[in-house]
C-alpha cells in the first residue's frame, strides 16, 4: 500500500484478485477513472464510495462491494457486473450515465432497474435469467447486444 498510495494521479488500477492492496490506498485514489476489482475481497464500500470520479468499475465475482457504495458512483460510463449478486437493482436504476453495462451471469439485476437506463449502448446478457423483452425495449439506443 505504501508504495502504491504515491502515484495519487494514476487513472486506471486493476486490483483482480489481489488480496493485499485494502481500502486504504483506494481513499488515495480520487482521480482514478477505471478500477478493476474482479474478485478482490480486500476492496469495500468504505473506499469505493468516494472514487466520485470513476467513469469504469469492473467488480466480476466481487462480494464486498455493495448497493451502499454504488449508488454514490453516478458518473460511472461502464460497469460490469458479470456474476456480482452483491449489487441490485437499487442501485443501478440510479446510474443513468451507463452506456455500457454488462449483466453477464448476474440474477440480482432485473427490468425494474433496466427500464431506466436509457443510455445504454453495449449490454451483454450472457446467461443471464432475469432481464426480459419488457426492459430491454425501453434501451432504444443499443447498438450492440449479446444475449
Amino acid at each position: 500500500d505504501n508504495s502504491v498510495s504515491l502515484l495519487t494521479n494514476i487513472h486506471t488500477l486493476d486490483l483482480c484478485r489481489n488480496k493485499r492492496i485494502t481500502d486504504n490506498l483506494v481513499l488515495l485514489l480520487t482521480n482514478i477513472h477505471t478500477l478493476d476489482l474482479d474478485e478482490n475481497g480486500t476492496i469495500t464500500d468504505n473506499s469505493v464510495s468516494l472514487l466520485t470520479n470513476i467513469h469504469t468499475l469492473n467488480f466480476e465475482n466481487n462480494i464486498t462491494i455493495t448497493d451502499n457504495s454504488l449508488s454514490l458512483l453516478t458518473n460511472i460510463y461502464i460497469l460490469c457486473l458479470f456474476r456480482n449478486d452483491a449489487i441490485t437493482d437499487n442501485s443501478v436504476s440510479l446510474l443513468t450515465n451507463i452506456h455500457t453495462l454488462n449483466l453477464s451471469c448476474n440474477n440480482t439485476i432485473t427490468d425494474n432497474s433496466l427500464s431506466l437506463l436509457t443510455n445504454i449502448y453495449t449490454l451483454n446478457l450472457n446467461n443471464n435469467n432475469t432481464i426480459t423483452d419488457n426492459s430491454v425495449s425501453f434501451v432504444t439506443n443499443i447498438y450492440r447486444q449479446t444475449s
